[in-house]
């Protein structure tokens, strides 16, 4: 996944046109700071990407008029705007609903992006799998951050976003590796890009890991 401070070249249109990081933030943060409680900064929170998402749909939608047969350029818009969605909502998980003053070794949490999403292609309406690893045991903040996550991707789905929070359920511990015993993780990870989180993420997916199912 790609954050705003490593925006992608080449989209169809400039990255900012499409999620626009810090107006997004700022919005976040201040529906953060009058929220009464988690379940109305979630409630705002989704409105606010709701209208990002629409948003960026359309700049993408347009600049493909412009030039229909930029192809890869448009596929990579799309993916990018899901990245920021995804992150933003994971941003407000961890800074805002579940904050840590002084995280354990692990209180960690990294999330990256499989399948078509973590190819970095996706269609307009391309579902959105994710994979969510955490350090040894999974804790019972990790279990609230991703708990938080899911609430408002599904109420994003609701909204016509189709990440399908049922199937963002895979939390892993990286020190163990990738290893799915069904095997039905085998090929979303086989492609896969590093999103946010601790670097150990990244060796995980290329060594044998004990998937965890809630």
């Amino acid at each position: 996944m790609n954050n705003h401070t490593n925006a992608p070249d080449g989209l169809i249109c400039p990255a900012r046109d499409i999620f626009d990081v810090p107006k997004i933030t700022a919005k976040l943060d201040a529906a953060a700071a009058v929220a009464k409680d988690g379940h109305s900064l979630r409630s705002a929170a989704v409105d606010i990407l709701k209208v990002a998402r629409v948003d960026g749909m359309q700049k993408i939608a347009d600049a493909f008029a412009e030039r229909p047969t930029q192809a890869r350029p448009v596929t990579e818009a799309y993916a990018y705007l899901a990245d920021q969605i995804v992150i933003a909502v994971l941003d407000l998980a961890t800074r805002h609903l579940h904050p840590l003053s002084n995280p354990t070794q692990g209180e960690q949490l990294a999330l990256i992006a499989v399948g078509g999403s973590g190819r970095g292609e996706m269609a307009p309406f391309s579902d959105v799998d994710l994979l969510f690893l955490t350090p040894y045991k999974i804790t019972p903040w990790a279990e609230s951050v991703v708990e938080s996550m899911l609430y408002m991707l599904w109420d994003l789905q609701a909204e016509g976003w189709p990440c399908d929070p049922h199937r963002q359920r895979l939390l892993c511990d990286w020190p163990r590796g990738l290893h799915d015993p069904d095997q039905s993780g085998r090929e979303p990870v086989s492609s896969w890009r590093r999103s946010i989180g601790p670097r150990a993420a990244r060796t995980a997916v290329e060594r044998p890991v004990h998937v965890y199912r809630p």
